[in-house]
């Protein structure tokens, strides 16, 4: 994780951090690339500033992070959470409907 405090120093470390990704790319997966739990990758997207993501963008990051699970968590958190308080950039959204269920 990084963490600075002087906004004019972004592009700095964000070069640095793409810089590790690419001395990482030959060891890690790829077709599709995962994600590790716990290990935000913000490159893969993100949620809506106040929540409010659909299932279909969200399973654009929640399918590599979760695989073939991330469909029943968002059933979960629909029954657990329907108004979606408990969120982040990159949290499940709440499935309300089973109709808009993606195979």
């Amino acid at each position: 994780m990084g963490l600075w405090f002087n906004g004019t120093d972004n592009d700095h470390y964000i070069n640095q951090v793409r810089g590790l990704e690419e001395i990482l790319k030959p060891y890690v997966s790829s077709k599709p690339r995962r994600a590790y739990l716990n290990c935000v990758d913000l490159d893969f997207g993100t949620n809506d500033a106040n929540g409010g993501t659909s299932y279909s963008k969200a399973k654009k990051w929640g399918s590599r992070y979760f695989h073939r699970n991330f469909r029943r968590l968002a059933i979960v958190k629909g029954k657990a959470d329907p108004t979606n308080f408990f969120f982040n950039e990159q949290s499940i959204p709440p499935l309300l409907s089973l109709s808009v269920f993606e195979n």
